[in-house]
């Protein structure tokens, strides 16, 4: 059931920025990053730092990888 959003999540953790992970993926930022923020609900935590120049995995997130 979470198989894709985990492998959404791999991907982006060590993809460069969204932009690779979506061409990686074949998806849209929008799906990606709500793909991510529902792993993140259903975790209970951030996985990853956004900012203006990409996102980040946090500790949280390291974990998980």
């Amino acid at each position: 059931m979470y198989a894709k959003k985990i492998r959404v999540f791999i991907i982006l953790a060590i993809s460069d920025s969204f932009l690779d992970a979506t061409e990686k993926l074949n998806i849209t930022q929008p799906t990606l990053s709500k793909q991510i923020q529902l792993l993140e609900e259903k975790f209970g935590f951030k996985l990853f730092l956004r900012d203006n120049h990409g996102c980040y995995l946090i500790d949280e997130g390291k974990i998980i990888l």
